[in-house]
């Protein structure tokens, strides 16, 4: 059984290289550790949007995911741009849980576009967090 309908699928396929994207750009500046987050998203989200069902993929990604904001918000406390950071992962979380609420009322449209949003938007955020300096 399908996840959402298969054109929000093969967007997100395509949009999952935005993490591609942030974890080179990580890599570019030395934050190994950090670049790690987003190169696993891409991998993780790259694979389960491809399969577009309830497999064991879903899970590996939602779970890395989590654990890899998580990882990123502590880091991020040592970072010349932990302020503006917070507040763009701020804004990603509430897309997020804008996409659930839209997704539970069955709005696919609105959910895709917030899901699309919370990519975008956290993808800024891991380019101004690996931008800055840490201490």
């Amino acid at each position: 059984m399908s996840c959402v309908p298969a054109i929000h699928a093969e967007q997100f396929v395509r949009l999952s290289w935005l993490s591609c994207l942030s974890s080179l750009y990580g890599f570019y500046r030395g934050y190994y550790d950090l670049a790690l987050v987003p190169g696993g998203v891409w991998i993780t989200s790259y694979i389960y949007w491809t399969k577009n069902d309830y497999s064991i993929w879903r899970y590996i990604d939602i779970v890395y995911v989590n654990i890899g904001l998580g990882y990123s918000l502590y880091r991020a406390t040592a970072s010349s741009n932990k302020e503006l950071y917070f507040l763009i992962k701020l804004i990603a979380i509430l897309s997020f849980i804008g996409a659930v609420y839209t997704s539970k009322k069955q709005l696919l449209t609105e959910s895709f576009y917030l899901h699309c949003f919370l990519h975008i938007v956290g993808n800024i955020g891991n380019i101004v967090l690996y931008s800055g300096h840490f201490t």
